[in-house]
């Protein structure tokens, strides 16, 4: 999945494995990385939606050639070049039990612009003036003025609980989340691990394999060397050239995922910068991929 202009896709790595049985145990998948201070869903940070794009799902998202397709709204339209309207899916609960309405998405958005939570999702709704809700199933986002990038943004923004989120506050939400995405949140230990369970009443279905569990592992040599040893089965974000990745293991093989960047060009002084987006298979986020793998799933 590939969320807001140069966000690593990494979860498309994860989503591409098969359940294996090495030092883990066969319906476990261990990612090793550095482990994020807060899983608050509403803040640009890079190690935290490593995690939250298993826990959370978006009424939109990006398909395997990056288009956008439906995830927990079933539809949408253009109602006018201000108004975007969209149609939510039935059925889809969060992790508590909680079923999914307009009004949580209504909260999400607004949640997200308050400055005085400083959420620094904040500036890529920035423009969005109204949620209106129609329905039990329907909801308006009403613009300033023409805003074509919504829709896309809207590919990377997750979708809380309102009840939830406004009876535990914002600070025992970010350190236990509550989604609808296919793995719910079971435990963090802070510097060892967060553990991820299964949700099986997820609306894509059963996710392949039971438990997701990352790593705490801080050093990148150390990272390397369990993915040697099948301590973990993902390492992320491993250093230099392909010809240092680790092959010791049998079915191991680097994988490169292709990544959005966009640039301003120097000496731009128009008040709409241009930017120039290109893709390009750069190796910024290699991982080992299991040979064996099975059909992508969920975020893919």
């Amino acid at each position: 999945m590939i969320s807001w202009k140069a966000i690593v896709p990494f979860v498309l790595a994860l989503c591409a494995l098969a359940p294996r049985a090495h030092a883990q145990a066969s319906d476990t998948v261990t990612v090793g990385s550095r482990l994020p201070f807060s899983l608050e869903p509403h803040v640009l940070e890079l190690i935290a939606r490593l995690v939250n794009d298993n826990v959370f799902d978006t009424l939109v998202h990006r398909g395997p050639r990056h288009e956008l397709e439906p995830a927990l709204a079933t539809s949408w339209r253009v109602v006018t070049d201000t108004v975007l309207e969209f149609k939510l899916r039935r059925g889809v609960k969060f992790h508590n039990g909680d079923a999914l309405t307009p009004e949580d998405v209504k909260f999400s958005v607004e949640r997200t612009l308050d400055p005085s939570r400083k959420l620094t999702w904040q500036g890529q709704l920035r423009g969005v003036k109204e949620v209106q809700v129609l329905d039990g199933e329907t909801l308006r986002l009403v613009t300033e003025k023409p805003f074509p990038a919504l829709l896309p943004r809207l590919a990377g923004f997750f979708i809380v609980p309102r009840k939830h989120v406004e009876k535990v506050g914002d600070q025992a939400f970010a350190a236990g989340p509550v989604g609808t995405g296919p793995w719910r949140f079971v435990e963090w230990k802070r510097d060892q691990h967060i553990r991820l369970e299964a949700f099986d009443g997820h609306w894509r279905g059963r996710p392949p394999f039971r438990h997701l569990v990352f790593r705490g592992i801080p050093d990148v040599s150390t990272r390397l060397a369990e993915l040697k040893t099948g301590g973990i089965d993902l390492v992320w974000w491993p250093p230099g050239p392909r010809r240092w990745w680790p092959r010791a293991r049998s079915g191991m093989t680097p994988t490169c995922l292709p990544i959005r960047t966009s640039r301003r060009r120097r000496g731009s002084s128009s008040p709409r910068p241009d930017i120039r987006t290109e893709w390009t298979s750069r190796c910024t986020a290699p991982a080992a991929r299991i040979s064996r793998s099975s059909r992508p799933w969920g975020r893919c």
